[in-house]
């Protein structure tokens, strides 16, 4: 799309007018004569016009350029030595490959979010945090995944902050702080204390991404393991040697 300017360029001031992509790569491709032409009273007359006449075209050229992502262009070697040095560049910077700009959920621009969520059954809520709805595609917590215990897991990461580690107990919900025998539809979740700004958060993601499986009763708990809580439950040098971090944190749980 049309890139602004610090100010409109005007005679003299220096300043390039840089209109849209499409409009770059052909003024890039006129003989340089013209090119110098152009730029010889800093008014860029010619520049200005293909601007002007190719300002829609530019943004549906960028569109497309969003989506087939910026690939890596010609062979590793031997380099273009013969074109000038600002263009080397430009073709040394096109070497790197990259995603679709609109393909991932990571780098898509905000406006697209919806759209990239249909490609994979996720609902969108648009009360939640640009974040939370990147990862809602990302991990697909909603839509075709809805209701397995992956989609759970990913929904309340959301809410977490560090390594957001999270736990998923079936059958078993808390009482009196301890965690105990529930019904067949308990569902408790089990996150770090040091990762988890707000409990009522981390059930909430999960309402509203469309995860919680029907007539499923969802509860939280904080839970991260004491050092005699791991010392019990791997009482020699040789156990605690062999188990992972997570674990560890969850020893006693």
């Amino acid at each position: 799309m049309t890139t602004p300017l610090a100010s409109e360029p005007m005679p003299d001031d220096g300043q390039v007018p840089y209109m849209t992509a499409l409009v770059h790569r052909l003024y890039r491709r006129l003989p340089e004569i013209v090119r110098v032409l152009d730029a010889a009273d800093s008014c860029w007359v010619f520049k200005r016009y293909l601007g002007a006449t190719l300002d829609l075209a530019g943004q549906i050229g960028d569109t497309v350029d969003d989506i087939a992502g910026n690939d890596a262009i010609g062979p590793d070697s031997p380099q273009p030595w013969g074109l000038p040095a600002d263009e080397l560049a430009i073709w040394l910077a096109n070497r790197v490959q990259q995603t679709s700009l609109l393909g991932d959920p990571i780098v898509a621009p905000a406006g697209w979010l919806p759209w990239l969520g249909q490609l994979v059954g996720a609902r969108i809520d648009s009360s939640a945090n640009e974040q939370e709805q990147r990862d809602t595609i990302t991990f697909a917590t909603s839509g075709y995944r809805g209701g397995t215990r992956q989609a759970i897991i990913d929904a309340a990461r959301s809410a977490l902050t560090g390594t957001r580690q999270v736990t998923l107990l079936l059958h078993q919900k808390p009482s009196g702080g301890v965690i105990i025998d529930g019904s067949a539809w308990d569902i408790t979740i089990v996150t770090r204390p040091s990762e988890t700004a707000d409990p009522t958060e981390v059930l909430n993601a999960v309402g509203r991404k469309g995860v919680k499986p029907a007539g499923a009763v969802l509860w939280h708990y904080s839970y991260e393991a004491s050092w005699a809580a791991v010392a019990a439950a791997f009482p020699t040098w040789a156990d605690r040697n062999t188990i992972t971090w997570r674990e560890q944190g969850e020893a006693g749980l």
